[in-house]
């Protein structure tokens, strides 16, 4: 008996998961045609690509994924930010990879209370600047 719940909770566990990552691939797949049909309305030459909105889907289950283990299960909004966080997949990854530095030294002050001056990050910015 014990091993069939332990089995049924594992696939409910499962399913919850993956009725997370389909909300944020729909949200990439709406995001991909929406911005479309937008480019399509101004006129703009773009054709329809199966590679990138293939890509759009992906980074949008991806992005969901993530945000959706960080959200607790009791949040009402929870489905609502993992399908907006599909649709925004291309500008979350943008403010990722521009502030991932800075993120990543404030978690590992706050976990391991290593100070960030001992952390010697170079900044692109500046190297830029002073060339």
């Amino acid at each position: 008996m014990k091993d069939t719940l332990d089995t049924a909770s594992g696939i409910l566990f499962y399913i919850n998961y993956f009725k997370e990552i389909l909300i944020a691939l729909i949200g990439g797949a709406t995001a991909y045609l929406f911005r479309y049909h937008q480019e399509k309305e101004k006129n703009n030459f773009h054709t329809f690509s199966i590679a990138l909105f293939l890509i759009n889907i992906i980074l949008g289950g991806f992005i969901g994924y993530l945000i959706g283990s960080i959200i607790p299960p009791e949040n009402p909004y929870k489905n609502f930010l993992i399908g907006m966080s599909g649709i925004a997949a291309y500008p979350l990854l943008a403010i990722l990879e521009t502030n991932l530095v800075r993120i990543l030294g404030k978690l590992t002050y706050y976990f391991l209370k290593i100070p960030t001056e001992i952390i010697e990050l170079e900044d692109p910015k500046k190297n830029k600047k002073e060339k």
